[in-house]
């Protein structure tokens, strides 16, 4: 099992770019990583590699101001454009709309339906994804309540009709999204919060550090993790494998060339 260790962070506020260490000390960490989260890493420092390769001496990550306002040349970033500059906040949050949209994982409803109303119409949907299932209805990026779908009908003009377990409780206007649970249409940043959701779910005890360290008389759960890291490690492996199978993916098969 790998580890990824946080040590700073690119923010955005009013349009303006800066790169900040982690807001708290307990920020700075260690996170644990699936096997398959590490394969996908691997996988992608080599196209970055290729892309580093072909950029020559044009390939630069940036420069952001810190906290401080002074200027900070970046270097090593693992994720950059085709370039090697900096990903932008707004952009990664965009992109993972784009990315969840084609793993099916969202779906934007193009006909308004009304209060009782046994089905949507959602723009089109790829064919091997699966739609059946409980979805989360957002409006505005906000959750607006779940629907479950029984069963999905390839439309015409790029358009999926969606049959729905329960009539809906209320109107639903075009450009709403459906999507699961586990996603946030706000910013990726928010996808912390999906990630606790499901350790809870899946039976993790998020609160077995803050436990010992009450017992053991510590001024902060921090401590606790400093000095135990080494036994409350498995935890953390366990917490990472179970957050991964949980999540949706798509196998691809390489064709032979």
């Amino acid at each position: 099992m790998s580890v990824l260790t946080i040590s700073q962070q690119i923010t955005e506020s009013s349009g303006t770019h800066g790169v900040w260490p982690p807001k708290t000390r307990s920020g700075k960490r260690k996170i644990d990583l699936d096997p398959t989260t590490l394969e996908s890493m691997l996988a992608h420092r080599l196209t970055q590699d290729a892309e580093r390769e072909k950029a020559g001496g044009a390939w630069v990550n940036g420069t952001l101001p810190n906290q401080h306002g002074k200027p900070v040349e970046l270097s090593g970033l693992m994720f950059t454009r085709p370039d090697g500059r900096y990903l932008p906040p707004e952009h990664v949050s965009q992109r993972m709309q784009t990315i969840a949209r084609r793993a099916g994982l969202l779906a934007t409803v193009r006909v308004p339906a009304p209060a009782k109303a046994d089905h949507v119409i959602v723009g089109a949907l790829q064919r091997d994804r699966d739609p059946i299932g409980e979805r989360t209805l957002y409006v505005n990026r906000e959750p607006a309540g779940t629907v479950t779908v029984t069963a999905v009908t390839r439309l015409r003009g790029n358009r999926s009709r969606l049959d729905l377990a329960e009539p809906l409780t209320t109107d639903v206007a075009t450009e709403t999204e459906l999507g699961r649970g586990l996603l946030s249409r706000r910013r990726l940043h928010d996808l912390r919060h999906a990630s606790a959701s499901i350790q809870l779910q899946e039976g993790i005890d998020l609160a077995l550090v803050a436990l010992v360290s009450k017992r053991l008389g510590h001024s902060s759960p921090a401590i606790t993790g400093a000095l135990y890291a080494h036994l409350l490690r498995p935890a953390g492996q366990h917490a990472a494998v179970a957050v991964a199978n949980a999540v949706p993916r798509s196998v691809r098969v390489a064709t032979p060339t």
